[in-house]
């Protein structure tokens, strides 16, 4: 909507750390068009700026801010990729000098002043070519990555590193357009973690940064999937096989419990997956299930031999149906969430995790702090977790595997 207010700014206390943290990022719809262009623009806005006109010259004045960490990168949330800037400055360092150089990254890149080169843009895609390339060669990342695109069409399965088939025909003009084009139209948030002026200290780099109120990039959200589960297998050259199994719900999940299902499910030792799968039946090598960040699908992964494949997915699927019909044991409840809130009670020991909490809690519109999430976590029994379960369905049975396998029909 025109006129509505693109910028959000928010002051995390951190005054206990030994740092000040300055965080922006944009929120881009992920797109198959445009996840390319974004992972190359991250790497090409490292080169230099205006007044640093190279990688040496910023460097050389992040040493002189007593070494300033920054960076510059895609973080995929959900169905978006956000293109993040970050400063980790100490204290003594002065605002203004520390909001002026993020202002000079984002604003005065050479890709914007016209002085990006063609032989530059050249190295910087050989530069997303070998690292797109080893990402393949990385079995258990590629076998997540295609799970997720044969499981969903929309940013959820799109790639944020991109694709070395696209890398090519990428121009500078082409990149330029595409960054004026984010600046314009993508939601901006400002994060702040350190100093108790730290409010004083965004309102004075959002004015540096001159952003202008505009009308949104138009986004469609659409993550939910009403399909019979599908059986795909892929060859690798690999002699161990992945098996992922991809479970979507219906739009209406409770996330905390959602969370607390997939602890008891399939992280760590005490899981019933480890339990059962790896270490009574031995059907695997590894076995975890996991929830990509602000999404309602929970993903099982296992690492196992092509003949176990079969034989594999019916036992989990078996763990839950089981788990559905008979409940949960109340130490198992217990257990999961006194490890997820220790797990979070670990972030506030650090500015980087507590920012990328504050980042996904602001996407979400929930804003909620961390005490609030470990008191919703602590909430969470049993009708909960089952209501999670039944709304969970399976969509996607991916194996990558050297051999043949007689896993040839959808797991049930």
């Amino acid at each position: 909507m025109a006129g509505e207010t693109r910028q959000r700014m928010f002051y995390l206390d951190g005054e206990k750390y030994k740092t000040n943290t300055w965080l922006c990022f944009f929120q881009v719809p992920l797109t198959r068009k445009n996840a390319t262009k974004l992972a190359l623009l991250s790497e090409v806005l490292k080169t230099g700026t205006k007044k640093f006109p190279s990688r040496r010259k910023l460097e050389e004045k992040a040493e002189e801010m007593y070494g300033a960490f920054w960076d510059i990168s895609i973080v995929k949330k959900g169905e978006d990729a956000l293109l993040s800037f970050t400063l980790e400055v100490l204290k003594h360092i002065d605002h203004e000098q520390a909001a002026n150089f993020l202002q000079e990254l984002i604003r005065h890149s050479l890709l914007q002043a016209g002085s990006f080169s063609e032989e530059q843009l050249k190295r910087q895609k050989e530069v997303l070519k070998r690292r797109l390339e080893s990402l393949a060669d990385d079995k258990a990342a590629f076998s997540r990555q295609r799970a997720a695109e044969l499981t969903a069409e929309n940013g959820i399965g799109i790639c944020a590193d991109g694709y070395i088939e696209d890398i090519d025909d990428i121009t500078t003009e082409d990149l330029r357009n595409f960054y004026d084009e984010l600046l314009t139209h993508s939601r901006v948030y400002l994060f702040f973690c350190g100093d108790k002026d730290g409010r004083t200290a965004l309102q004075m780099w959002k004015k540096s940064l001159d952003l202008e109120d505009g009308v949104f990039w138009k986004e469609e959200k659409n993550t939910s999937l009403s399909r019979p589960p599908v059986w795909i297998r892929e060859k690798t050259k690999a002699t161990q096989a992945r098996l992922i199994l991809v479970f979507t719900g219906d739009g209406q999940q409770q996330r905390a419990a959602l969370r607390v299902w997939n602890e008891i499910l399939g992280v760590g030792g005490n899981s019933l997956l480890f339990r059962k799968i790896r270490e009574e039946l031995g059907l695997c090598y590894e076995i975890r299930s996991f929830v990509p960040p602000l999404t309602e699908m929970l993903f099982i992964e296992v690492g196992l031999a092509a003949k176990d494949v079969r034989k594999a997915a019916k036992e989990m699927m078996k763990i839950w149906n089981t788990t559905m019909e008979n409940g949960i044991q109340k130490r198992d409840i217990r257990q999961a969430v006194q490890s997820l809130q220790r797990e979070y009670e670990k972030i506030a020991e650090n500015a980087g995790r507590m920012l990328d909490f504050a980042a996904e809690e602001a996407l979400t519109g929930r804003n909620r702090s961390l005490a609030e999430l470990l008191k919703e976590i602590s909430k969470v029994r049993e009708k909960d977790i089952l209501q999670v379960i039944e709304k969970l369905h399976l969509q996607t049975c991916y194996v990558l595997t050297g051999e043949e396998s007689t896993a040839d029909e959808t797991a049930k």
